[in-house]
């Protein structure tokens, strides 16, 4: 295990992520707040709040043992965190290419990744990343 978090456990840990956002998003629909800005404004709180946190990551990335830091290794600010959600939303409509890149890159980062300029790394390696 490096210090870069690898494609499988970033994968898991967005499925899990999915599984947690699905009843928000339903119970949302269910109250009459339908629509893809909804949902993505959603999408949006939780990933960059939860990345910006003390946590560095979301439910997902904890359960997974790794967290998301800027260039430096320090914790990134929601506006990073911000840029990085809408690098993941360019990625989606790229058919998935910005998360594809994922296991070619020399430190394991996504397009989102390079656009926020922050890496995703294991928690057990989380000094001497520069």
């Amino acid at each position: 295990m490096g210090i870069y978090a690898g494609f499988r456990k970033r994968f898991i840990a967005i499925v899990i992520d999915t599984i947690i956002l699905i009843p928000f998003l339903l119970m949302a629909k269910s109250l009459g707040f339908e629509g893809q800005l909804f949902e993505a404004v959603i999408c949006w709180a939780y990933f960059s709040g939860m990345e910006s946190s003390p946590t560095q990551g979301t439910i997902g990335k904890i359960v997974t043992g790794i967290k998301v830091v800027d260039l430096e290794g320090n914790k990134i600010t929601w506006k990073i965190a911000s840029v990085r959600y809408i690098g993941r939303v360019i990625s989606f409509l790229l058919c998935f290419g910005g998360f594809l890149i994922v296991p070619f890159s020399p430190k394991k980062q996504g397009l989102h990744d390079m656009l926020a300029g922050c890496f995703v790394v294991n928690k057990a390696y989380i000094s001497g990343i520069c």
